[in-house]
């Protein structure tokens, strides 16, 4: 599949809840405008950040470090597969599916929207998953 949009690069590979984790040790880069506004990072430039960091555990088939973006909730949803929810489960499947022949895979948002309130936000981007 090649240059197909997706909404929420986030969401398409974990559930609403599964970035929580990852958020979390970052210090709420989503969520607290005060700290990433200190460090001259904006909210959609922390976003991009992450999204960047998630795609390179990708290309690397580092299905550890690809996993780590998942909460111990999140679920990967798989084209075609079950659902696997929590970081182990996903981290299960990322591997099997990287130690495919041939896997690639690569994302990265083309916009990112922050809501006013810093709450919330989301990603639309491009994938290539070969």
């Amino acid at each position: 599949m090649k240059g197909n949009t997706i909404v929420s690069t986030l969401a398409v590979f974990c559930s609403a809840n599964a970035c929580e984790s990852r958020m979390g040790t970052r210090r709420h880069q989503l969520a607290m405008v005060g700290i990433t506004s200190l460090a001259g990072i904006t909210d959609e430039q922390a976003i991009r950040d992450m999204d960047a960091e998630w795609s390179r555990a990708a290309e690397n088939k580092d299905a550890p470090k690809f996993a780590s973006f998942y909460s111990e909730t999140g679920s990967a949803m798989p084209f075609n597969a079950p659902i696997a929810t929590g970081r182990a489960k996903a981290q299960e499947l990322w591997a099997q599916l990287m130690a495919k022949p041939g896997f690639s895979l690569r994302f990265a948002p083309t916009q990112v929207e922050v809501a006013k309130s810093k709450d919330m936000a989301y990603d639309i981007g491009t994938f290539e998953l070969i």
